[in-house]
């Protein structure tokens, strides 16, 4: 497993946690700015490498991902902007210029927000003496039902805390010793697409990194070790009038991870080595209560006990055949076995008894004695051509092997009535890894001139051009999908519960952007993303695949006697989608018809001072009704009760400083 040397892992933790079994990959709050903690990361004055796993299968991920919010770690808790699940504009990426208020060196730095249907604060303190660092940041954000273009209310809110540190120390330019720790607290967060409300969810993650060797990686040994510890609680019946029947789900889940990885650079080689292992223990229980009934009774395990242990093994090889060329060589192999520990443990349903191990024989036929053994291979080859310092070619060939994830493999769930068609959920337990044969290009070019967006040499015209293709031809996809006694599963089973399969796939993402400054004040970015998917064994579209989609923002910016300010406009196009899975009968069913749109943002800000600054903005300007074809992803929702709109026109105001 790729190991992160930095206190990026916070990001890692987004993959590792993101629900009970799956990864959420989407963080829309991120900044694009270099921020001070890059800036205290970065001690050596040698050219640091690039070192990387290429061979890594967290590349890749579960086609639709489950689980709660992304987290909120330092670098991004001054420009966070409130998150809506069902509103996928990414507003943390307009232009601003708050950056150098938000970057500075300074200890105190706060930020205090009112975004329409919720507020949202934060508070940073960070501080270096001599060899010693520290960060601490604490948040909070409140979430309210908001209304959506067509004036309707949409039952919508959360209540989160957070907060997170990082303490380091530098021995010597050879010693480098970290902590990190971060606490995340979600309550009440309503599913107006689901019968259930995620009421409480609450995560842990403590980090500890040890780096011996410089940091340019020349000849350097990194040791992480890292303590997960996720709770959730979701149920039917707090946050909403419910006559009928009261479920309610408790999962707890802890994960410790460890690592070694060592970098080492000769004549024109760099070598990247690493081990890794990894103890995931998993288990989460369903409850129910009758109306007529006095208390609740246990009648489900959505993971009965799942232990799992993973050793990984992984090699780069870099070669620089000049100053303009690269080639890279990767291998990981990963090694997994898993342990059921409650596979025979019976629950009552009613006048019978069932056990997870009748479940998923149930379902896919064959006995499962409750331990698992899976292995994968993973290998790339990367070629890179800089011809110079204003343009970049890379050109990968992977083939990369993933491990399914829990949700993929051991979720038991019967419906919890026994008349009920098509309720429950029973993932296979013996699914083949996903192989994922990939082809992917990128290309960026730009003028001399151009530094960043908004930000050219000698205030000159200045562009940049950039380009991703990923093109995929994929072996044991994994998908979701609809019990009907299909190929791998009990011929015999046409109950329509929620089973997990591999079938053969083909996808293709493509994305384009373009920036442009001109006449010294002006700015012009453009976005354009594409995206296509095939289930190539059942000859029907792949479900959640994002429809065509056209961003661009105008920007203007100008400097006046108490400082500096922007104002900006964008357009976000979305196309709709008409490749989908919208029918339970032959699919899954997860995908809703929606129509497509175009939304208008104005937005500003204004840097007052050198420690002071706001942001500002209408969304949704012509207060379009709107909802995107990507579902909520933070319970696992495969059959969304209705679509939920996207909030209408609305305002915000943000006020940042520092002292």
């Amino acid at each position: 497993m790729k190991l992160l040397t930095s206190v990026a892992m916070l990001g890692l933790v987004q993959v590792m946690l993101a629900n009970e079994g799956a990864t959420n990959v989407t963080n829309s709050n991120s900044q694009n700015s270099h921020s001070f903690l890059d800036a205290i990361m970065e001690k050596s004055s040698l050219p640091k490498q690039d070192s990387q796993n290429i061979a890594s299968p967290t590349a890749i991920s579960p086609l639709k991902q489950f689980g709660p919010p992304a987290l909120i770690n330092p670098n991004i808790a001054l420009g966070y902007y409130l998150e809506n699940q069902f509103d996928r504009t990414n507003r943390a990426s307009y232009y601003n210029v708050l950056d150098p208020i938000n970057n500075s060196p300074d200890i105190f730095h706060f930020s205090a927000g009112y975004f329409g249907y919720g507020d949202y604060e934060s508070v940073l303190l960070r501080t270096r003496e001599d060899n010693a660092y520290a960060v601490l940041n604490a948040h909070r954000s409140n979430a309210n039902e908001y209304k959506d273009g067509n004036s309707q209310k949409i039952k919508f809110g959360y209540d989160r805390v957070g907060a997170n540190f990082v303490l380091g120390y530098v021995f010597n330019p050879l010693n480098e010793i970290k902590f990190s720790f971060l606490y995340d607290d979600i309550d009440d967060d309503k599913q107006p697409h689901h019968t259930m409300d995620a009421i409480k969810t609450q995560r842990y993650v403590s980090r500890l990194n040890y780096r011996l060797g410089l940091e340019n990686l020349a000849n350097t040994l990194n040791f992480d070790l890292a303590y997960i510890d996720l709770s959730r609680q979701a149920d039917n019946y707090s946050l909403r009038q419910n006559n009928g029947m009261k479920m309610k789900m408790k999962v707890d889940r802890k994960i410790f991870d460890s690592g070694l990885k060592y970098d080492i650079s000769f004549l024109d080689f760099h070598n990247l080595f690493g081990v890794g292992y990894k103890h995931d223990k998993h288990i989460a229980k369903r409850y129910g209560k009758a109306p007529n009934a006095d208390e609740f009774s246990f009648n489900g395990y959505r993971f009965p006990g799942v232990k799992i242990d993973q050793i990984s093994l992984y090699d780069t090889i870099s070669y620089s055949i000049n100053s303009q060329n690269e080639l890279s060589l990767g291998v990981e192999y990963d090694y997994n076995k898993a342990k059921i520990e409650h596979l025979n443990d019976a629950i009552k349903m009613g006048q019978k008894t069932i056990t997870p191990h009748d479940i998923w024989k149930s379902h896919y036929g064959d006995s499962f004695n409750g331990s698992v053994k899976k292995d994968a291979l993973s290998i790339a080859a990367k070629y890179k051509y800089t011809p110079n310092h204003n343009q970049s070619y890379t050109i990968s060939l992977e083939s990369l092997e993933r491990i399914p994830s829990n949700e993929e493999r051991f979720v038991s769930l019967s419906s919890p009535n026994n008349n009920a068609k098509g309720q429950g959920w029973a993932s296979n337990p013996n699914l083949n890894p996903e192989r994922r044969n990939r082809l992917k290009a990128q290309i960026s070019f730009k003028d001399d001139n151009f530094i960043r967006y908004m930000e050219s040499k000698y205030d000159q015209n200045a562009w940049s051009v950039g380009a991703t293709l990923v093109a995929d031809r994929a072996d044991d996809f994994i998908i979701l999908d609809r019990a009907r006694g299909q190929e791998g599963t009990n011929r015999a089973d046409k109950s329509g519960d929620v089973i997990s399969r591999n079938i053969d796939a083909t996808l293709y993402s493509a994305s384009l952007n373009a920036s442009y400054n001109f006449l010294e004040k002006f700015g012009l970015k453009g976005s354009l993303y594409y995206n296509y998917g095939e289930n190539r064994s059942d000859d029907r579209p792949l479900y959640q695949i994002a429809p065509l989609e056209a961003i661009i923002n105008l920007d203007y910016s100008d400097y006046v006697s108490f400082g500096r300010y922007s104002i900006g406009l964008v357009t976000r196009a979305v196309a709709s989608q008409n490749r989908g899975d919208f029918d339970s009968k032959t699919g899954l069913g997860i995908d809703r018809k929606v129509s497509g749109f175009a939304i208008y943002d104005i937005y500003g800000s204004l840097a007052f001072s050198e420690n002071f600054g706001l942001k500002f903005g209408v969304n949704n300007i012509l207060d379009k009704e709107y909802a995107e074809y990507i579902s909520g992803a933070h319970v696992e929702v495969v059959t969304p009760t209705n679509v939920v709109h996207a909030p209408g026109r609305n305002f915000y105001i943000t006020l940042n400083g520092k002292f």
